[in-house]
């Protein structure tokens, strides 16, 4: 199980930028949109991350979030859609720091 976006006891992988958070830092980045979205990235594209990680244990997971914002829902869907995810990243990582830090951060 992947928890995006927050905390949820009992998964395998966080992809959040919470605070105490397990997730990669391989990973890492400002929001959970653009954690997945690196995930994705090292699935999809077998660009394993710096560590070597392929993450192949989590083709077929089950994608968790414990709540509703703009953040959640994209990082949620960035796993479940990544090729159709990385198509758009620019777009979903700012639309979700638009959600969660309350400005848009491109003119595009």
């Amino acid at each position: 199980m992947i928890s995006c976006d927050g905390k949820v006891p009992g998964t395998n992988l966080d992809l959040t930028h919470w605070t105490d958070n397990t997730t990669p830092d391989t990973l890492y980045a400002d929001t959970s949109t653009e954690i997945a979205l690196n995930f994705a990235a090292s699935r999809l594209l077998s660009s394993n991350d710096r560590d070597g990680n392929t993450y192949e244990e989590y083709d077929n997971a089950l994608v968790l979030n414990n709540h509703y914002d703009t953040d959640g829902v994209l990082s949620v869907w960035s796993c479940l859609q990544p090729a159709l995810a990385l198509k758009h990243r620019n777009l979903l990582i700012s639309a979700a720091e638009s959600g969660d830090f309350g400005e848009w951060t491109s003119d595009e």
